[in-house]
C-alpha cells in the first residue's frame, strides 16, 4: 500500500479510538480495533501481525502494567471497604483548623485512590466545608476538579504516569524532577486564586494536639504512604512496593471488626475480587497493543520527514495533539497512549527529550481534566448543578498556570 493509505489508517485510528470512548465503548476494544486498522493499512501480513500481538502480550512491560492496574484496583477497594478512607478524612477534619486547607485536601486525598469517577466521593465533603466559606457551586466544583487531578503530574501510583514511565524509559526520579515544578506553582496559584476574597476561613475554638485522631489518620494513610516511599524513595520495583501496601491494608483496622477474625478475613479476600478492573487492564494491553502496531507501521519515519517538510515545529504539535486529544477522548490513558507513540519516536534526545516529553505529557493531562466527557468533570458539575461554562471561567488561570509552568520547563531542559 502507498505511504499515504499507511498514514491516513494512522488518522483514522485516533478518529476510532477518539470516537469509541465518547461512546463508552471498553478502551480496551477501542484500542484493539485501531491497532488492526494500523496494521491492515500498513499493509502488514498476517504473520507479522500475528507477531506483534504475541510480542505485546509476553513483553515485560505489559506483564508489569497490568500487575500493577490490579494491586491500585484492589488497594483502592480494600481502603474504601474497610473505612480506613473514612478514618483518614474524619481524622484530618478534626487535625486541621484552617478551612480551605481542609476543602482542598479532601480531593487530594480522595484523589490517591484512582477510581473511576471518583471526584463524585469527595464532593459532598468539597460542599459541606466549603459552605463554611460561603464559597460558589463553580468555585467548590473547580476545587474538587484541580486539587484532586494536580497530584496526577507527580503522583507514582496514578495509572497514567506508570503508562508513561512505562512506554518512555524515564525513571520515576526523573519524571517527578520535570513535573514537580509545574505541580508546586498551579498548586499555589490555584489555592489562592479559588480561595480569593474568602474570609473566617479558620476555626477559633482554639488548637490542641488530638493525639488519637493524629493516630487514625497515620494508620490510614500508611498503606498508601508505604507503597509510594518504597517505590520513590527506595526505587523498588513498583509492583512490589503496591503488593506491600496491599497487604497493609488488608490486615489494617482488623481487629476493629465486631465480626470473627475468620469471618472478617473471608470479607477481605471478597475485596479482593471487588478490585480487579478488567476494563482498565484490558484498556493497558490494548494501548500497548497499539503503540507496538504504530512503532511497527514505518509510519512514524514518513510523518517525521513530511512534518518537517512542512514546517510545523515539533513543540506546538506536542502542545496541541495531546491536549486536544485529552479534551476529545476525558481519558487519561487514551491522551497518553495516542500521542506518544506518534511523537515519541520523533522527539531529540538528551535533556531536550524530557522536556518535550513533560510537555507531552502535562498537556494530556490538561486536555484530559477540562474534557467534557471526563467522568469526573460531569459527577462533579451533576452533584454542584453548576454551568460548565461557569466551571471552566475558574479553571481559567490554574489551567493556563499549567500550560504556562510546563512550557517554560520545556525551555529549560532543551537549552
Amino acid at each position: 500500500m502507498s505511504e499515504a493509505v499507511a498514514i491516513t489508517g494512522v488518522f483514522l485510528s485516533v478518529v476510532v479510538i477518539m470516537y469509541m470512548t465518547r461512546k463508552q465503548f471498553p478502551m480496551g476494544l477501542n484500542m484493539l480495533l485501531a491497532s488492526f486498522l494500523v496494521g491492515i493499512s500498513s499493509d502488514m501480513s498476517g504473520v507479522k501481525i500475528g507477531s506483534i500481538i504475541v510480542d505485546s502480550l509476553t513483553s515485560p512491560q505489559t506483564i508489569n502494567l497490568v500487575l500493577v492496574v490490579f494491586l491500585i484496583g484492589v488497594m483502592a477497594e480494600i481502603l474504601k471497604e474497610t473505612g480506613s478512607l473514612h478514618k483518614m478524612l474524619n481524622s484530618l477534619n478534626i487535625l486541621i483548623k484552617d478551612n480551605r486547607i481542609i476543602v482542598a485536601t479532601l480531593p487530594s486525598l480522595i484523589g490517591m485512590l484512582p477510581l473511576h469517577g471518583g471526584a463524585i466521593l469527595s464532593a459532598p465533603m468539597v460542599e459541606e466545608a466549603g459552605t463554611k466559606l460561603n464559597l460558589s457551586s463553580s468555585r467548590m466544583s473547580s476545587i474538587n476538579m484541580i486539587f484532586r487531578h494536580i497530584w496526577y503530574l507527580i503522583f507514582p501510583l496514578f495509572p497514567a504516569v506508570i503508562l508513561a514511565l512505562e512506554i518512555s524509559g524515564v525513571p520515576l526520579r526523573t519524571f517527578l524532577l520535570l513535573n514537580i515544578p509545574t505541580t508546586i506553582i498551579t498548586i499555589v496559584v490555584s489555592f489562592f486564586w479559588l480561595f480569593r476574597g474568602v474570609n473566617n476561613y479558620k476555626d477559633h475554638s482554639g488548637y490542641s494536639l488530638d493525639v488519637k485522631n493524629l493516630v487514625h489518620f497515620i494508620q490510614s494513610i500508611t498503606p498508601l504512604l508505604v507503597a509510594v516511599i518504597l517505590a520513590v524513595v527506595f526505587d523498588v520495583y513498583i509492583p512490589l512496593a503496591l503488593a506491600v501496601g496491599v497487604m497493609l491494608a488488608f490486615f489494617n483496622y482488623l481487629t476493629d471488626s465486631s465480626q470473627p477474625i475468620a469471618g472478617e478475613l473471608k470479607k477481605r479476600v471478597s475485596y479482593v475480587k471487588g478490585g480487579l478492573k478488567w476494563n482498565m487492564m484490558f484498556a493497558v494491553v490494548g494501548i500497548l497493543l497499539y503503540k507496538n502496531f504504530v512503532e511497527n507501521s514505518g509510519v512514524i519515519e514518513i510523518i517525521s520527514t513530511n512534518l518537517v517538510e512542512i514546517g510545523i515545529p515539533l513543540a506546538v504539535l506536542l502542545f496541541l495533539v495531546p491536549l486536544l486529544t485529552g479534551f476529545f477522548t476525558g481519558h487519561s490513558l487514551a491522551a497518553i497512549g495516542i500521542a506518544y507513540p506518534i511523537f515519541g519516536p520523533m522527539m531529540p534526545g538528551g535533556n531536550a527529550f524530557l522536556g518535550f516529553f513533560a510537555l507531552l505529557y502535562v498537556t494530556s493531562m490538561v486536555g484530559y481534566i477540562i474534557s467534557p466527557v471526563h467522568l469526573c468533570l460531569f459527577l462533579t458539575r451533576e452533584h454542584f448543578q453548576v454551568e460548565f461554562k461557569k466551571i471552566y471561567q475558574e479553571l481559567l488561570v490554574p489551567v493556563m498556570t499549567m500550560l504556562v509552568v510546563v512550557v517554560l520547563v520545556t525551555v529549560i531542559w532543551s537549552m
